[in-house]
């Protein structure tokens, strides 16, 4: 397979899925390369993106949480490949990606959070009055200084 650059990769299609996008509803497909890193198959089936192009997994925000991850989950397991794989999935790229991007998905990644999506750094500098960014903030300054009263 050829990527954005023009190199060739091995690589293997893990899963295929249609965005919950109703009448705007698209075929996706990702997959690994053989460096390990996730990547969307372009339409013509004969390209991938490059890896750091997070913007074609934007579609998987639709889904609730578990949903996303169980497309993912069984794509590997329909190829032997170890459930491990999947601690390499840019998660975090792609809300922080959402959460800088247009109204839908931003608020595809907000429900992301609302549903329990642990935070980092930068999704909480994104979001930082968002109750659950809020509480973990707190439960994060409460471990640093203990109890101050």
């Amino acid at each position: 397979m050829v990527d954005a650059s023009g190199e060739q990769h091995a690589y293997v299609r893990v899963a295929e899925y249609v965005s919950p996008g109703g009448a705007q509803a698209q075929r996706h497909t990702v997959g690994l390369l053989d460096s390990g890193r996730w990547v969307w198959e372009y339409a013509d089936g004969h390209r991938v993106s490059d890896p750091n192009n997070l913007c074609s997994f934007l579609p998987l925000l639709e889904f609730e949480r578990p949903a996303a991850v169980a497309i993912l989950k069984v794509g590997l397991a329909r190829l032997s490949v170890a459930v491990s794989a999947l601690r390499a999935f840019p998660f975090d790229g792609v809300v922080v990606l959402a959460l800088t991007g247009s109204p839908h998905w931003q608020a595809a990644a907000e429900m992301w959070l609302d549903a329990g999506y642990p935070p980092n750094d930068r999704i909480a500098e994104l979001r930082p009055r968002h109750p659950m960014i809020r509480r973990w903030l707190e439960q994060r300054m409460d471990a640093i200084v203990g109890d101050t009263q």
